[in-house]
């Protein structure tokens, strides 16, 4: 729910910080640590990959899921 002017300018005056800047400083941060988390997740499940223990099957089915929960967390919290 978007705040009214009203409460825009309330939260402005009572924190000093532009509602909209903090809003897109956090969605910036929850989505690069997201990001991070793929990335690191894909490179363990690589390297176990590699070492002959994880099974293609388990790889395919991690970077599907992995890959589903990063456009629908970005769907969700950067529309």
């Amino acid at each position: 729910m978007a705040m009214n002017s009203e409460q825009a300018n309330a939260f402005k005056a009572g924190s000093g910080i532009d509602p909209t800047v903090l809003n897109k400083f956090v969605m910036g941060f929850v989505l690069s640590v997201l990001f991070l988390w793929f990335a690191w997740s894909v490179l363990v499940v690589f390297r176990g990959w590699r070492a002959g223990k994880v099974t293609e099957q388990n790889a395919l089915h991690f970077f599907i899921s992995t890959a589903i929960l990063v456009v629908f967390s970005v769907w969700m919290f950067a529309s």
